[in-house]
């Protein structure tokens, strides 16, 4: 039976001495581990900026089920559950809040300011870092889920009106709908600039857009016509499932609930699969942190990535291909 690092002695708390070599140590020991395969239950949420409505929408005929109100928040520009805590965040014109998947309550957290007119919102899956647009200038922009403070990256040129953001669960790709020309892009999360990829006909109104990460399907909604759709990621070709009915300014969706949280820890790739793939994700991380002073790799959430990180991720990562996931 293979043990966790910490039992066969290759882990321990004490700093690294040869980072390079320690990272082709982890790397050999994860070679040849069985992989264990995630199950995680995600449900689509939305919210309708008409009504202030909170509503769960099924995917596969876009049929709504009231939850509640979003207020004191209303008209909800955009959503996303983090992906290591399930937290659901959403913006409005200039405030993030958490919202609560239960009742559809909303809990300020602070000012957007200087933007003033958010739209869609996205978790990056690997850095946990959180974006979004502000369609007042066209820009993308990083928001600090502490205190709503937004920092600016760059315009989303040659694209002017987008609405909505989403990651691909595991390519890591952050695509974008823009309502004006009616097409999918994606956004370069450097500089802001996006690259077309096609036009999202016959839907000529798309608001915003999420990733069912346990499949990789994108799924989007028309606020023209009131409908749910998925969309073609080589295209930009949207098909049709279902109105949203009485949901009639659906503006925000995301999927999330107890598989938002993945129901492996150490599925760092977020794939619904633990394996070595986690392990050099995570390794390339922290290294990444290390360089430039970023927390990414942080998997004990102390507002530090150092060796205690790698010790608790490889050690639990041993425990999940074992034990399985909680």
């Amino acid at each position: 039976m293979i043990q966790p690092l910490r039992r066969r002695g290759f882990i321990t708390r004490a700093p690294f001495r040869s980072l390079r070599s320690f990272r082709s140590l982890l790397m050999l020991a994860a070679a040849g581990v069985p992989a264990h395969t995630c199950s995680a239950q995600l449900t689509l949420f939305g919210a309708d900026s008409g009504s202030d409505a909170f509503f769960t929408l099924d995917p596969a005929t876009g049929t709504p089920t009231f939850i509640g109100s979003t207020t004191p928040r209303g008209a909800i520009g955009g959503m996303a559950f983090h992906p290591v805590t399930g937290v659901l965040y959403g913006v409005d014109s200039g405030s993030l809040f958490t919202l609560d998947p239960a009742t559809g309550g909303s809990t300020y957290i602070g000012s957007t300011v200087p933007r003033t007119h958010m739209s869609g919102l996205a978790f990056h899956p690997v850095s946990h870092i959180l974006y979004g647009v502000d369609t007042s200038d066209d820009s993308l922009v990083t928001v600090n889920i502490s205190t709503g403070a937004t920092t600016y990256i760059g315009g989303t040129y040659p694209r002017t009106s987008v609405t909505g953001l989403a990651f691909h669960p595991v390519t890591h790709v952050l695509y974008a709908v823009d309502s004006v020309d009616d097409s999918l892009v994606t956004v370069n999360i450097s500089t802001g600039a996006t690259t077309y990829v096609g036009g999202t006909f016959p839907r000529t109104a798309m608001s915003d857009i999420a990733f069912d990460t346990g499949t990789g399907v994108l799924y989007g909604v028309d606020s023209l016509d009131d409908s749910l759709v998925t969309v073609n990621l080589a295209t930009g070709a949207t098909t049709y499932i279902g109105r949203t009915l009485p949901c009639g300014s659906l503006h925000a969706v995301a999927f999330g609930g107890p598989g938002a949280k993945p129901a492996c820890r150490t599925d760092f790739n977020g794939d619904g699969v633990v394996n070595s793939t986690d392990v050099s994700f995570f390794i390339n991380q922290w290294f990444v942190d290390q360089d430039q002073g970023t927390v990414g790799a942080d998997f004990n959430d102390d507002g530090v990535t150092n060796s205690t990180d790698v010790s608790d991720f490889i050690n639990v990562w041993f425990e999940e291909i074992l034990t399985g996931c909680p």
